[in-house]
């Protein structure tokens, strides 16, 4: 059985990212690391233990709701995960540092959804344009057009105030 088949979605839960590894925990030998794979959804974080070696199968031995985590950390060789005040360490086989950017990432998505609230949108910023219409006459000295406004003509550069 593979661990797609092992694990359980609830509703309006999705899948995120999966990683391979082992799970241990402070104070626990290497030896005694349980295989499995750590999955993340936009809810949880899941652990699914592998048994057997030949034709593994797969079980959900804990999840973790995201805002129960208070912390998630790469550290050297695995990755730390404090769920309600307790650590659990996953050493997976993969870049730590992205799987724990991943997890906050989703997080954070998480409680901005339990909040109610929106992810913020990004600013965007619509310039005004104004049209003014130019009314051109011409210069009294060479004849060319200018507009109404100008002070000095662009053409011969003659004073243009009042005369």
């Amino acid at each position: 059985m593979s661990w797609q088949s092992a694990l359980i979605l609830h509703e309006n839960e999705r899948y995120i990212a999966s990683w391979k590894g082992k799970l241990g925990f402070p104070g626990i030998e290497p030896g005694f690391r349980k295989k499995g794979v750590l999955v993340l959804t936009n809810q949880r974080l899941i652990w699914l233990e592998q048994k057997g070696l030949f034709k593994p199968s797969y079980s959900i031995k804990f999840d973790m709701n995201l805002d129960g985590i208070s912390e998630v950390s790469a550290i050297v060789d695995y990755l730390e995960v404090i769920f309600y005040g307790k650590e659990v360490e996953f050493y997976l086989d993969a870049n730590l540092e992205l799987c724990e950017q991943t997890i906050l990432r989703y997080k954070a998505e998480y409680e901005l959804e339990r909040k109610g609230l929106e992810k913020e949108e990004p600013l965007i910023i619509k310039e005004k344009v104004v049209t003014k219409e130019i009314v051109m006459i011409p210069c009294p000295y060479c004849g060319a057009l200018r507009p109404q406004t100008a002070l000095f003509c662009p053409n011969c550069g003659a004073s243009l105030k009042s005369r």
